[in-house]
């Protein structure tokens, strides 16, 4: 996975469940 300055790239996609990316996806307001 990578860094907060590199998030949102294809390996944090399939890095991260689809609720904890929907989380993430609220708390960082996108």
């Amino acid at each position: 996975m990578r860094r907060w300055n590199g998030w949102g790239d294809e390996e944090t996609h399939y890095a991260l469940p689809d609720l904890a990316a929907q989380y993430l996806k609220t708390v960082l307001g996108g």
